[in-house]
């Protein structure tokens, strides 16, 4: 049986705060430790063949997935060669990149009718949304829509960095509907910018931190698939995922700041995912810190450091966190929206990063808001049966409990 001690100053929870780091810095060290053994008893990169990083930040098209309307393939030199001329109204071709990637297009042309037309880009994580219309990345009330490229003979055409999409594995290309029925536009090469993870050097996207070896087939690319999704989401602060109101019914750019990271300088943070939303989220954290810990922790988690010193900055003055990181917080706090479990995930999250990356500096420069986030949630206990009573937030999560009490909240209150 349990007793609790609560002290409104928060400095109980506080101190307990310190007794979880050091813990998940011992568990991750095991953690560690473990990969290590794990890669000696292996064969030497008996791994390689499950990572999903590419060995160049200039990718290409593995594939044409399927075509509609006048398409011909007029020769293929390979995918970072060939020749697909689309002619006429509803001409589309889509191509497949074998696997999520993520960058900024570039395309070549060969033979154009007339310099100037206009070619449609439309992306999808998935074979089930392909078309004319990317999939959607900013709102539902936002379509994402097409990019166009400015076709002309003999030409290239690259796309500006705001455009790089996050995760992607198809491309269609298409001639609109106003396309007059003798134009026609020749692709002969299309490559992608790889943009993840910018501040890694090209020759080490494929070199993580950890690795992850059995005799078992879907477990091995279960945890690659992890690692990469991790490397995926580490991106500049200056290249989040623009909101409303910059964004108001059509289109999409990743040009948006994830503010406060660390000073004016542009940084790498940590991000909830690589599409959309582009944020820090503190309840993503719960998973993903670890993660990033064990596979692709060259620089000691700097960027969960400055995604971290993020939330932190847009802290309420009553103590409360917000539900999201910068740039969606502006609007959901302007609206009221909030949640007491993504609070006490965010207390978690520097716990965690403190733990794992033995940086206690960082909490010590943010003690005060550590105190005051604490004094926040422990304004909310029912003195009656020492639950949290939480009546106004409207994002915390599973069932409600009589008098407000909320289930998943409570349990990261109790841990």
């Amino acid at each position: 049986m349990h007793s609790f001690a609560f002290a409104t100053s928060g400095l109980v929870l506080a101190a307990a705060t310190i007794a979880f780091t050091a813990a998940a810095g011992a568990h991750a060290a095991a953690l560690l430790r473990d990969s290590s053994a794990s890669r000696l008893s292996a064969p030497s990169n008996a791994w390689d063949s499950y990572i999903w990083a590419p060995a160049s930040r200039t990718v290409f098209p593995h594939a044409v997935y399927e075509t509609a309307g006048n398409v011909t393939l007029t020769s293929q030199q390979g995918m970072d060669r060939f020749g697909i001329v689309l002619q006429g109204p509803g001409a589309r071709a889509t191509l497949d990149f074998g696997q999520e990637t993520s960058g900024y297009l570039t395309v070549d042309f060969g033979v154009v009718t007339t310099n100037g037309l206009q070619l449609g880009v439309a992306f999808s994580e998935s074979a089930r949304f392909v078309g004319v219309d990317s999939d959607n990345s900013t709102d539902t009330a936002v379509e994402d829509g097409a990019l166009y490229a400015t076709a002309s003979t003999g030409g290239t055409f690259t796309f500006g960095r705001e455009f790089a999409r996050g995760s992607f594995r198809f491309v269609t290309f298409y001639l609109g509907a106003g396309s007059s029925e003798g134009a026609a536009i020749e692709i002969s090469s299309v490559s992608s910018y790889f943009t993840a993870a910018p501040l890694t050097a090209e020759e080490d996207l494929r070199t993580y931190s950890g690795h992850f070896f059995s005799d078992n087939d879907l477990l091995n690319r279960i945890w690659y698939a992890g690692a990469y999704t991790v490397q995926l989401c580490t991106i500049f602060s200056n290249e989040s995922r623009a909101n409303p109101p910059t964004i108001q019914s059509y289109g999409w750019f990743n040009n948006a700041t994830v503010a406060n990271a660390s000073g004016p300088d542009v940084v790498e943070v940590f991000v909830d995912g690589a599409r959309r939303d582009r944020t820090p989220w503190a309840g993503d954290f719960g998973i993903s810190i670890l993660s990033k810990a064990i596979a692709w922790n060259a620089d000691n988690l700097r960027s969960v450091h400055n995604s971290l010193l993020s939330l932190f900055a847009i802290q309420e003055p009553n103590g409360q966190f917000s539900y999201a990181g910068t740039p969606i917080a502006p609007r959901i706090q302007q609206y009221g929206v909030d949640s007491n479990t993504y609070h006490l995930w965010t207390l978690i999250a520097l716990a965690d990063y403190a733990g794992l990356s033995g940086n206690y500096t960082l909490i010590a420069s943010l003690w005060d808001q550590v105190l005051l986030g604490f004094d926040f949630i422990m304004d909310l206990v029912d003195p009656e049966d020492n639950l949290l009573s939480i009546a106004t937030a409207i994002y915390d999560y599973l069932i409600r409990l009589p008098r407000f009490h909320k289930q998943l909240a409570h349990y990261f209150f109790r841990a």
